[in-house]
């Protein structure tokens, strides 16, 4: 992550040292280095300048998702069976964003729900989407 991170880095210190930004007043200098004092003994804008900031102040700005890996029981590369259960472990179910395939374009926290209403039928051993049709066939 930190090498590609670095990389993001050059490419926006070469655009922001552009004539084009520099021509509106546009610096690469941060005006809150006075406030990260772990770093301000680096040269800036060195490599090990750059790395005391992702290890001190980079953090997540989005909902995490997709960290476990649904697949079959003979997938080494898989965490989770379609069932949920983390496989290769007994009585232990993943029922959150991190079993998503993809991000969704939008908010997590639906699809998230979703994801744990479908843990609870599997856990039950209910088919609540048949059971609701039942119910509601004759309204």
């Amino acid at each position: 992550d930190a090498k590609v991170l670095l990389k993001g880095i050059d490419t926006m210190m070469k655009i922001a040292n552009t004539t084009a930004f520099r021509s509106i007043g546009a610096s690469p200098n941060d005006p809150s280095d006075e406030y990260l004092p772990p770093c301000n003994e680096l040269p800036f804008p060195s490599k090990e300048y750059w790395v005391c900031r992702m290890a001190h102040y980079a953090y997540t700005v989005y909902h995490p998702t997709s960290t476990c890996k649904m697949g079959a029981a003979n997938d080494v590369t898989a965490v989770v069976d379609p069932q949920l259960r983390v496989i290769g472990i007994k009585n232990l179910r993943v029922a959150d964003a991190s079993v998503m395939r993809n991000i969704p374009s939008g908010n997590t926290n639906a699809p998230t729900i979703m994801i744990a209403e479908k843990a609870a039928d599997l856990i039950l051993g209910v088919d609540s989407v048949k059971h609701i049709r039942k119910v509601t066939e004759n309204l």
